[in-house]
């Protein structure tokens, strides 16, 4: 059996948060017992116990998406399917509910599938994941295996900073071997290269007198990942003209 979380919950705003879930647990047909054994359970899993006799009008977003979840546990679902459930929550309430979704694939056994554009949180959650451009499926797996595929494939991206900052930094940079690009970021430099340049850009440096401060080979965190995946699809589908179309999709539980 499977369950759904949309992005923006609807529930009867003239009702108790208790009252919506004896409703939906109704709507399924379960028995009357079951239903308020299961309704206290899940208010107290979702930490709306307390909360639970309050009409959701005055839920905030946080509350509604928890309240949600329990909404969708209500009728024990193996799978569970999310659509942006952090988008439009506070720091804190996305930190308890990305806390919640990996007790739910952790402790309870459950596959959540989980569809964001929100990567820094969901990387934190996620076992696995699958990237799409233009509704095309371009790579799926675990994020350290996609990190090490771009890498095999020849795609770099490096971090650098040194002292003195000045435009000669900028020039040892471009001079370096297999360099495609490289751009200013804040307080550091971003080279995108076709191999590793760590060695050769330690020793040009030292040779011309910068003492690096900074030095990170980039790659392993999501939204790189992604950048890198969707440039590729640029390349094999000509230039891209609808780029809200990205999408992201990562797997929880096994």
């Amino acid at each position: 059996m499977a369950g759904y979380l949309p992005d923006n919950v609807g529930f009867y705003g003239d009702m108790t948060g208790r009252e919506n879930l004896r409703f939906t647990g109704r709507l399924n047909g379960l028995p009357g017992d079951v239903i308020e054994k299961r309704i206290e359970e899940l208010l107290e899993k979702v930490g709306l116990l307390e909360a639970g006799n309050q009409k959701t009008g005055a839920y905030s977003r946080g509350m509604r998406q928890r309240l949600g979840i329990a909404d969708v546990l209500m009728k024990d679902p193996k799978v569970i399917i999310m659509d942006e459930p952090t988008l439009g929550i506070d720091p804190e309430g996305m930190r308890e509910l990305m806390i919640l979704i990996r007790s739910l694939a952790e402790r309870e056994n459950r596959t959540i599938l989980i569809s964001s554009h929100q990567l820094y949180q969901i990387q934190q959650v996620c076992d696995r994941v699958g990237l799409f451009v233009e509704g095309r499926l371009m790579a799926c797996g675990r994020i350290e295996d996609l990190a090490v595929q771009l890498r095999q494939e020849g795609l770099y991206v490096l971090e650098a900073g040194a002292v003195p900052d000045d435009g000669g930094f900028e020039k040892l940079l471009k001079s370096l071997g297999n360099v495609e690009r490289v751009e200013h970021k804040g307080e550091y430099y971003v080279v995108y290269s076709s191999r590793d340049l760590c060695r050769e850009l330690n020793r040009k440096a030292l040779d011309r007198g910068y003492a690096l401060c900074h030095l990170r080979q980039k790659g392993n965190d999501l939204d790189e990942i992604y950048r890198r995946y969707f440039e590729k699809g640029e390349q094999g589908n000509g230039s891209l003209t609808n780029k809200k179309n990205k999408g992201f999709l990562s797997f929880g539980g096994e």
